[in-house]
């Protein structure tokens, strides 16, 4: 039995090349952070706390309802028809109040994007706690856009 060594012809390259670009799709088609339901949507009530060492996580007051209530349509969704989903990851200060957002994955419009970072500041938030004393932490937030 002979073994051929395909790496050492042209068409040897290709093949390995093409396994190695199967091999990289693959393996940047991992499964999203926050997982969708069985009719493909984002749930909106995963706010996930990503600060370490917090006994009570920070919540917006009136839930992720409220987020989505404040949330305006951008052009995308109003003339595009466009639907997507924005995650932010805010810090939320001892307060309850948001110092920073940014965002942690784009809808891949700008006008989402910009709309679910505004829509997270505008909200009132229950501050995090460790050992009963409010302390700073930061959270991300699923923002999701539907066609109405």
């Amino acid at each position: 039995m002979q073994v051929i060594f395909l790496h050492n012809t042209k068409e040897g390259m290709k093949i390995v090349f093409h396994i190695f670009i199967a091999v990289m799709f693959i393996s940047c088609a991992a499964k999203p952070r926050f997982q969708t339901n069985d009719q493909g949507k984002l749930p909106l009530d995963e706010i996930e706390t990503i600060s370490e060492n917090v006994d009570v996580d920070p919540e917006p007051v009136g839930g992720t309802e409220a987020i989505q209530g404040v949330l305006r349509e951008p052009e995308e969704v109003i003339k595009g028809s466009k639907e997507g989903w924005v995650i932010v990851e805010a810090t939320i200060n001892a307060s309850g109040r948001v110092m920073s957002t940014k965002i942690a994955q784009s809808s891949g419009f700008a006008g989402m994007d910009s709309e679910a970072l505004m829509a997270v500041a505008r909200v009132a938030w229950k501050p995090a706690r460790k050992r009963g004393t409010p302390i700073t932490a930061t959270v991300r937030v699923p923002v999701v856009f539907e066609k109405k």
